[in-house]
């Protein structure tokens, strides 16, 4: 009928009427696509396009929104549901028919993102060539090759400069510390071949060719780039590049002779280390995004804790060097977890895993690089084959020492092998104690120091007077001499104050002989201030037992010691004394140290004799250069030598008839063993060093050579021994024949020959046949006419420049003062990060440093009277903000100030929670509005939830942009004031209804932020709260006593 009517144009109101009744009709059904059209016709437009909506005809409905006045409240839900149905389709077509919906493109890219629709996003720009928005998109999901892509074919100028970005972001997010080196992930192969087509600058080019050459696998190129990182004080290239190249088997090249090519990786090990050390005393680098990366970390959402905290959390991926320690922790403090995929844990334990995996990757280098330094023939000289020229053990390769012949012996060389031991050390001395880290016997400190130290010794005092000693050390032939030495000094204090009886007795005495030696020719007063504050007089049970103890009853450490000290007046006597226990009783101790200790008291013997009893000083003193030089050192003793050298001759004797197994042994050793048990035969280096000593004794001394000539008869005890040396002093019968076995013997040195010393009044001497004589007149000339060479030795403190007197008294500058107090600060800064190299003092310079943790007072009071930590990233940029307004304004602003730096922190790390707790409940909305179950009439319902979220979630983006400290609202340029209190307070004062509508939703507490930020700016009780106006008081009404009738019992 309603049809029928609707052809008869003389009755057009009974045809509305007719669909009207119609569409009625069906609606009751429900029969929402036949309602649709009878509306329409009736001209009941908003029905109409409600019905459409419903029977899911959002075309028909459309158009009728368009074309006809339509409810706006009706026509904003159908807009809605039908942009959200026809985005749902996925086809281009049907994104385009919700893109015409909106007002233009921007709103509908923003309805795509709100609405979690990021593949129909993608379609969408790409529909429209809105390349470099798909680009970000990509970039934000982490499809890096597909982002560079998409900004390649972009005609913004902006594009260009967003793919290389693009392109170091993905390389640094998927080649991290600890990547195997030539084996990448199949992404980054990619991005290298992409940034070749992008334009880079010389910065960018440099790091791009890192990832390039790690992935290739070119170690010389890595090494390169890491040394230029580490010139540019950039931590995390140069981590990255040292870590790789150390990590790629370079260390086995330590196991070489060149002394070049050890030095030059320990030097990179060495700035390995200083890296590392920086990245660990400054655990706020762990907050840039650069080290985030680097690590495999990124910061992730706070979380509520039980007791209504906050505790801050970082997420570990799967690249990590850390992971697999996350996944453990995870799994220990959540039972039932899976292993794949990011782990999230809290802050504070993810930067406390990752800096002491750091601190255990360091020491697994050090370990290797000592394992391997043990084998390196740049260490250690064969002395075999330096003193015959053959070696078994070298055709067949079976011996890993250095091949050097003794033409090759020189200063330089000498003082090359001593920089590369000062080297290794300054290494190693980053090895330090991580919790859960190595126990074991050959890689703990003390053990190192201990093999090391006596490396050490062994190059300064050794078996063969070829290679030059402790007398040639020229620290201008140093470079890091000034870096370098302080670290052996304190190995050596270290060590030292170690040592006691009762640990490692059998090494206990050797140690102290070594230590001793080498510290106080190295640093005498400062070796002063601790050789007589250690614990060798303890343990007297394992003292006594093991015969460390002289007849008096006083520790043969102490004798041995107090002979160094050069104001004893009779120390010569103690050293002598110190000897004879030690030959005597046999103790255990090795026989190398021994006859080092022996040369120096006879040095010490030599030079005393020709102070106290020559009338000449040193005329006809006769010794090798290098004893004339540490006997000068060390000082003669205040008192003559009485009996002392026909005590020590005996002595002597009784050492050599040990020495060739003549007599008992005893606890005698020779490198570690036993000799008794030795295997290799007497130990002719020391044999022939006691031989030395004993000849110098008789050729200063006439009368005690008869005895040096009994003394050495033990040696005929050996036979066999193919040394011409040995041969000589055996056969001697007579003294001449022991100064030719003498001269035989130093002749063999091109580095140490026998010198006799002539001085005034005699002008003329015979030069005897291999010995020098060096005419002087005093000790500074004597001692220029020893040296081989422009460079004057440590032994010569007489030669060195004098240091200027320091002035008394106050400076007269007062800003010189002040230069000099803070310059020493500077060093220190340097030396804790790493006393081992000459690295710059800082490695990165970042916003947030410890003088935050140190003006935020107020900030730092209420955390840690709640248990939390202090400061943090808010609150240094607040104090940073507080500097800005400081400046010129004195103290106009007090109340402000307190604020920002007291509640103001607080409500921001709130406001963010809020955000993220809103866009959390929003992403699950849309979760389940793009369900499959989810039907288009069900829109409505969602629509109206998420308004209402969306409402929260941006009223607390327009807080956070007002209120975050880098926000113009605290510093208007324009009228250059700073708000108020009350108008900060006055948006404060939003955050409760905020908090009220986010809870009809999502549980959302009023953590500690909330009380230590949000009340204390709402509360009345502030100091910059307004003041309320107080009414008058009324006056109490007083008593009328008139009407009591005298009753005054009332």
């Amino acid at each position: 009928l309603a049809s029928e009517s609707k052809g008869a144009s003389d009755d057009p109101k009974n045809a509305k009427l007719l669909f009207l009744n119609a569409a009625e009709c069906f609606a009751a059904i429900p029969d929402h696509s036949s309602a649709a059209p009878a509306f329409f016709n009736a001209q009941k437009y908003t029905e109409a396009a409600y019905h459409y909506r419903m029977a899911g005809m959002f075309d028909e409905a459309i158009d009728i929104v368009k074309t006809q006045a339509v409810e706006p409240r009706i026509a904003e839900s159908i807009e809605y549901a039908a942009k959200f149905e026809y985005t749902r389709k996925r086809d281009v077509r049907s994104l385009h028919k919700a893109w015409k919906i909106c007002e233009n493109k921007d709103e509908f890219v923003e309805f795509l993102q709100d609405h979690g629709f990021e593949e129909q996003r993608i379609e969408f720009l790409d529909s429209i060539t809105e390349h470099e928005e798909v680009g970000d998109v990509f970039w934000k999901a982490g499809n890096y090759v597909d982002a560079i892509s998409r900004y390649r074919r972009s005609n913004k100028p902006s594009a260009n400069t967003k793919s290389v970005e693009c392109l170091l972001d993905g390389l640094r997010s998927n080649v991290t510390l600890g990547s195997a080196i030539g084996k990448p992930k199949p992404v980054v192969p990619k991005l290298l071949s992409l940034g070749q087509q992008l334009a880079l600058n010389s910065a960018q080019k440099s790091e791009v060719s890192l990832f390039q050459a790690i992935v290739s696998g070119q170690i010389n190129d890595v090494l390169k780039q890491g040394r230029r990182f580490f010139e540019q004080a950039e931590s995390t290239g140069a981590l990255l590049a040292l870590d790789t190249w150390i990590h790629s088997g370079t260390l086995k090249g330590l196991e070489v002779d060149s002394i070049a090519q050890v030095a030059e990786i320990l030097l990179e090990c060495q700035h390995y280390c200083y890296v590392i050390n920086v990245l660990v005393q400054r655990p706020e680098l762990l907050e840039k995004p650069a080290t985030q990366q680097l690590f495999g970390i990124s910061s992730a959402t706070d979380q509520d804790t039980e007791e209504g905290g906050i505790v801050a959390n970082r997420e570990i991926h799967p690249q990590s060097f850390i992971y697999s320690a996350a996944v453990a922790r995870r799994n220990s403090m959540q039972e039932g977890e899976g292993t794949t995929g990011p782990v999230i844990l809290p802050k504070d334990i993810v930067d406390d895993m990752a800096l002491h995996a750091l601190l255990h990757r360091r020491n697994n280098v050090l370990i290797l690089v000592h394992q391997h330094a043990l084998r390196s023939g740049a260490f250690e000289i064969c002395s075999r084959y330096l003193v015959t020229g053959r070696c078994g053990g070298y055709d067949e390769r079976r011996c890993w020492r250095g091949h050097v012949l003794s033409n090759a012996m020189s200063i330089e060389f000498f003082n090359s092998r001593f920089r590369l031991l000062l080297l290794i050390i300054a290494v190693l001395d980053q090895f330090a104690a991580v919790k859960d880290g190595f126990d074991q016997e050959e890689r703990n400190r003390p053990n190192m120091q201990r093999i090391w130290l006596s490396r050490m010794f062994d190059l300064c005092y050794p078996e063969t007077a070829r290679t030059g000693n402790f007398s040639d050390i020229a620290p201008s032939l140093i470079p890091e001499y000034g870096t370098l030495m302080p670290i052996l000094k304190s190995w050596l204090q270290e060590m030292y104050l170690g040592l006691r009886p009762a640990v490692q007795f059998r090494f206990f005495l050797s140690n102290i002989l070594r230590i001793s030696l080498l510290a106080t020719a190295i640093d005498y007063h400062g070796a002063g201030a601790y050789l007589y504050t250690g614990q060798w007089f303890l343990d007297p049970e394992v003292a006594f037992r093991d015969e460390l103890l002289q007849d008096d009853g006083r520790p043969v450490a102490g004798a041995a010691l107090t002979w160094f000290a050069r104001n004893t007046q009779a120390r010569h006597n103690l050293g002598v004394y110190a000897i004879k226990h030690i030959v005597e009783r046999k103790v255990a101790v090795d026989v190398d140290v021994v006859a080092a200790y022996i040369e120096e008291v006879c040095g010490q013997l030599i030079l005393n004799h020709y102070m106290h009893y020559m009338s000449c000083s040193y005329d006809g003193m006769t010794m090798p250069r290098s004893w004339i030089l540490r006997a000068l050192m060390r000082q003669c003793s205040h008192l003559p030598n009485g009996r002392m050298p026909y005590l020590l001759v005996p002595v002597l004797e009784t050492f050599l008839g040990k020495l060739v197994g003549k007599i008992d042994s005893g606890k005698l050793q020779h490198r570690g063993t036993l000799l008794r048990q030795s295997l290799s035969g007497p130990p002719m280096g020391a044999i022939l060093r006691v031989s030395r000593c004993l000849a110098l004794l008789g050729v200063n001394n006439q009368k005690l050579q008869s005895d040096v000539l009994r003394a050495l008869q033990p040696l005929k005890f050996v036979g066999g021994v193919h040394r011409m040396e040995f041969n000589r002093f055996a056969a001697a019968v007579d003294w001449f024949q022991v100064e030719d076995a003498l001269q035989f013997f130093m002749a063999s040195s091109e580095l140490d020959d026998l010198v006799k010393v002539i001085m005034p009044p005699r002008r003329f001497a015979f030069n005897p046949s291999g010995t020098r004589y060096v005419m002087c007149s005093t000790d500074e000339e004597l001692l220029r006419k020893l040296l081989l060479g422009p460079h004057i030795p440590l032994s010569a403190p007489l030669l060195l420049p004098k240091q200027p007197a320091k002035p008394r008294g106050p400076p007269k500058d007062a800003r010189a003062t002040t230069a000099l107090n803070a310059e020493p600060a500077k060093g220190d800064e340097a030396a804790s990060a790493n006393r081992s190299s000459e690295g710059p003092t800082q490695m990165e310079g970042v916003g947030y440093t410890e003088k935050h943790h140190e003006k935020a007072s107020v900030i730092r009071r209420l955390f840690l009277q709640h248990r939390r930590r202090a400061g943090g990233p808010m609150a240094a940029a607040f104090e940073e903000l507080v500097k800005r307004l400081m400046e010129g304004q004195e103290n106009r602003h007090r109340f402000l100030l307190l604020c920002l730096r007291g509640p103001l922190p607080h409500v921001m790390n709130y406001l963010y929670r809020l955000k993220e707790a809103s866009q959390a409940e929003v992403a699950s909305l849309n979760k389940a509005m793009q369900a499959s179950n989810c039907k288009h009439q069900d829109l409505d319902a969602y629509h109206a939830r998420g308004l209402e979220i969306r409402r929260v979630r941006n009223a607390s983006n327009n807080l956070i942009k007002d209120l975050q400290p880098t926000s113009e609202f605290y510093i208007r340029i324009s009228s250059n004031t700073v708000p108020s209190v009350k108008e900060i307070i006055e948006k404060v004062k939003l955050i409760p209804d905020l908090v009220r509508d986010i809870r009809k939703f999502t549980a959302f507490p009023e953590d500690l932020d909330y009380e230590l930020g949000v009340e204390p700016l709402l509360s009345d009780r502030v100091p910059w709260a307004p003041k309320k106006p107080t009414a008058k008081k009324e006056r109490r009404p007083a008593l009328n006593t008139e009407d009591l009738d005298g009753c005054d019992d009332y």
